[in-house]
């Protein structure tokens, strides 16, 4: 039996290519220039589709999850305050009192995770709970302020301060700045010296950059020449232009060399060798910045699932395939009818001893599990069953 062949998976097309002529050998700055910008294509096609992957998660999480969950936070809220009104029904012992606390605190934690609490449901947490919903809330953005903090400091040693970091997109967006700007200090005073060797490198770099600085507006600047649409009679093709502009000015801004070199070729050296005629002078000042694109385009990539456009995916079902994302969805609804189940069942209990016999049961049942939010639907089928 022949294996049968996997698929080959298409690599996106590198437009930036330095041919190899038949008589002359390549030198090492055109070799490495192909191989970054390739490297770049490959990173923009991941980026996308990273982006098209998360965009679908968010489209199934809005339309299908999320409304389950708040469906379900309402049924697990609901059975809350009814094991609260059944409670004061009888006088119970301390244990026991005890064993309603955990149910409906556990209740109130999980419905608390996809619904904002209503002034009573936040009493109910608030009457059972040592610390109120108010004070519990500040102290889990106390927490992830601090790790996040403690992430930055790690990452870029630098000292932040937590409480620098606001609750606001507002204050989000100042901290941001400030931070920027530490970063863009630190690094200043890092490459300072006062060494004669240093001050040398610096004014090469310098150099460098200024030249590599007048090499982009110069690009930039030809292309803006050809491409602008005042300059075209022809409709159409002055909407074509006007869209490319666009993407030119965009490129430009970001300092996204490949794209402008790109543009570039297919408006002005579509039917010549440009890029072999690059000198290598050029090409080791082109490679350095590329090398550098490819840095910024590797952390986006690495980054793109934390963009604020998805801040509201719970981890689970952001990095879940969408087989399994279906289990969660199917999850969602299991627990949807035990939960109601269960309230149906208890709305019926009269008697003490059927009443402290199931707060005892569910109770258990709770610290069996607590906090394995894969076992919620497990437990209220076995909480019916008992």
């Amino acid at each position: 039996m022949k294996n049968k062949k996997k698929p080959a998976i298409t690599q996106p097309k590198n437009q930036l290519v330095i041919t190899k002529n038949s008589s002359d050998k390549q030198t090492k700055q055109q070799i490495e220039f192909n191989k970054l910008t390739s490297r770049i294509e490959r990173l923009k096609a991941d980026i996308q589709l990273a982006s098209k992957r998360l965009d679908s998660v968010l489209n199934v999480y809005h339309n299908e999850f999320k409304p389950l969950a708040v469906k379900r936070a309402d049924k697990e809220l609901e059975f809350a305050a009814l094991i609260d009104k059944k409670s004061q029904l009888y006088k119970l012992t301390n244990s026991q009192t005890e064993q309603v606390r955990t149910i409906i605190l556990h209740l109130c934690n999980n419905a608390f995770v996809d619904k904002i609490p209503s002034e009573e449901q936040e009493e109910l947490f608030d009457k059972w709970s040592q610390v109120s919903y108010k004070e519990e809330v500040k102290n889990i953005e106390d927490a992830t302020k601090n790790e996040f903090a403690e992430m930055l400091n790690d990452m870029f040693d630098m000292d932040i301060n937590p409480n620098e970091i606001g609750n606001t997109e507002e204050d989000i967006a100042k901290f941001t700045a400030q931070f920027e700007a530490k970063l863009k200090e630190k690094y200043q005073s890092e490459t300072s010296s006062n060494n004669k060797r240093e001050t040398k490198l610096e004014a090469r770099k310098k150099a460098e950059e200024q030249l590599l600085s007048k090499n982009l507006r110069n690009l930039y600047l030809t292309l803006v020449k050809l491409l602008h649409p005042d300059n075209e009679i022809d409709e159409q093709i002055k909407i074509e232009k006007q869209e490319k502009l666009k993407q030119v000015t965009v490129a430009y801004e970001n300092k996204d060399l490949a794209s402008l070199l790109i543009m570039e070729t297919e408006w002005i050296h579509a039917e010549t060798d440009h890029l072999n005629q690059l000198s290598d002078e050029k090409l080791k000042l082109y490679n350095s910045v590329l090398k550098q694109q490819i840095d910024t385009l590797k952390s986006d990539l690495q980054m793109i699932s934390m963009h604020p456009r998805y801040s509201e995916i719970p981890d689970i079902f952001k990095h879940s395939k969408p087989a399994e994302q279906i289990q969660i969805i199917k999850m969602q609804q299991t627990i949807i009818s035990e939960v109601s189940t269960n309230i149906i069942i208890l709305s019926v209990l009269g008697q003490k001893t059927e009443l402290t016999r199931y707060i005892s049961k569910t109770a258990k049942l709770i610290n069996d599990i607590r906090d394995d939010f894969g076992l919620m639907a497990e437990f209220f089928e076995m909480l019916t069953r008992k």
